[in-house]
């Protein structure tokens, strides 16, 4: 987007703030609106208001380096790219979209970022880079970012129709009775509390996940899940339906690792209690495949968090 231009057909009667997500697709929502309500755009020679309607004819004016407040969200750590598609791997401790309460998404605004300082602006396509799945805020691992419309489209309707494979990591209290197994059970939203799902045998939407046993040890395993389904919080409610539930889970069971649980002559310091190696839901989206350009298997792996690494460390030293 140049410093100045007029409004056309296209965005008359939409807001303000609406154009310029449009004529800036990589540039934070939480960055517009800061320029806004700091007076740094202009419609027709007046400070521009945040719900402000534009109409054919007006001419909007933004002043150079309105976007500077932008600059210091994370990247990301990318381990697929292409012209139409990107593939990050996610941390823990992040949303993969924006909160109601927060016009920042430090996850989303991070990708943005790393796409305007690697192609920079790119007004003329006027598609902002969108998410076409989910993970949860500590859920680690692969996420697809689509580029253009079409990728998004296609990917969309991969996902809507089960094609895309997506296996998981997750490091579960107890020990599966066999090395492969299968959960078949409905999953719907809890009533009362919108943070969660639940088993639900009627009414439910129908859910599968396959899992296989990767490593065993002294009350834990470490599985690898395929969600067949694809439904919210599918690997982290069926493995907690049959009995194992993820370590630091605690929605649905599951309890911090801590080292004193399976290291042979542990000692605390008295004066300072233990901190658990890993307290938040043990699970990583380790692999990802998906048609790409209607031709290609596009196959990408995340590689494992500090956190979830240091604890499988742990676990093969002293929990075997």
């Amino acid at each position: 987007m140049s410093d100045e231009f007029a409004v056309d057909e296209r965005d008359s009667g939409r807001r303000l703030i609406q154009a310029l997500m449009d004529r800036r697709p990589l540039t934070p929502e939480v960055a517009m609106r800061n320029a806004i309500e700091t007076g740094r755009i202009r419609v027709n020679d007046k400070a521009a208001e945040p719900r402000q309607i534009l109409r054919k004819g007006d001419r909007v004016e933004v002043d150079p380096l309105a976007w500077d407040k932008d600059v210091s969200e994370p990247l990301p750590d990318v381990i697929y790219e292409d012209d139409s598609v990107l593939v990050v791997n996610k941390p823990a401790g992040l949303t993969v979209v924006r909160e109601r309460w927060n016009l920042a998404c430090p996850f989303l605004d991070g990708i943005l970022r790393r796409l305007r300082e690697t192609r920079g602006e790119a007004p003329a396509e006027r598609y902002r880079p969108r998410l076409v799945h989910r993970l949860d805020r500590d859920t680690t691992g692969a996420v697809i970012v689509a580029l253009t419309p079409d990728a998004e489209r296609a990917l969309c309707e991969q996902f809507r129709n089960h094609t895309v494979r997506k296996e998981y990591l997750a490091l579960v209290h107890g020990s599966p009775a066999e090395d492969h197994g299968e959960v078949r059970a409905p999953i719907e939203a809890h009533p009362s509390d919108k943070t969660r799902m639940q088993i639900a045998m009627r009414g439910g939407k129908p859910s599968r996940t396959l899992f296989e046993v990767g490593e065993r040890f002294r009350g834990w395993t470490l599985v690898r899940c395929r969600a067949v389904s694809g439904r919210r919080h599918q690997v982290r409610i069926h493995m907690a339906h049959i009995g194992l539930p993820l370590v630091g889970d605690a929605p649905y069971g599951g309890a911090p690792l801590f080292l004193s649980e399976f290291k042979r002559g542990y000692k605390a310091k008295p004066d300072r209690p233990e901190k658990p190696i890993l307290d938040r839901a043990a699970l990583h989206a380790w692999t990802l495949e998906f048609a790409h350009d209607t031709r290609d298997l596009i196959s990408v792996e995340a590689p494992l968090p500090k956190d979830f690494e240091r604890a499988l460390k742990a676990l093969r030293k002293w929990g075997r």
